[in-house]
């Protein structure tokens, strides 16, 4: 009997999304817009934190025994930090982006196209992979050194921390 009801229950809900793929794609739209807001909120929070956030200085003299190359591996860390710290937001909005595109009726939605494409390139920025290319460039043990301070898992002040550890 249960499994009577759970089976009508499917195929009357397959019904429903089947004649409603454009509400789908509204609330796809709006759910999009509200979690990408959301992200940026987030990152907002995850900047200001940093800015706020100067090393302290046992972590500063763990630094300057690094040469100043490193300068480049610890802007790549601080990088790091602040997709960690939004990371649950970030990974809402991807997956809305994804499940949108997903929808073959997206094709025909020119707003909703329209947002996926002007949300995309803030979502997946270019000067990450530059970054990275730098830094696979560099002695691994500098990352391996900057990995294991564990003030540096967090948001800090990449500015000062470069300025007070290499005078930069």
């Amino acid at each position: 009997m249960k499994l009577l009801i759970f089976s009508t229950f499917l195929l009357v809900a397959s019904n429903v999304v089947a004649g409603s793929n454009s509400t789908i794609l509204d609330f796809g739209y709006e759910l999009l817009q509200q979690r990408y807001s959301q992200f940026s909120n987030k990152m907002t929070q995850c900047d200001d934190l940093a800015r706020s956030t100067a090393l302290a200085e046992d972590t500063v003299q763990q630094l300057k025994t690094l040469p100043s190359e490193a300068a480049l591996v610890l802007a790549a860390v601080s990088h790091k930090s602040l997709q960690r710290c939004a990371l649950y937001e970030y990974s809402e909005v991807l997956r809305t982006l994804v499940s949108i595109e997903s929808h073959s009726e997206l094709g025909t939605n020119s707003r909703l196209r329209d947002e996926i494409d002007r949300i995309r390139p803030l979502l997946v920025a270019d000067m990450n992979l530059f970054i990275e290319k730098e830094v696979s460039e560099l002695p691994e043990e500098y990352l391996s050194q900057l990995q294991s301070i564990d003030e540096l898992k967090s948001p800090f002040n990449l500015l000062d921390a470069v300025d007070r550890t290499w005078g930069l």
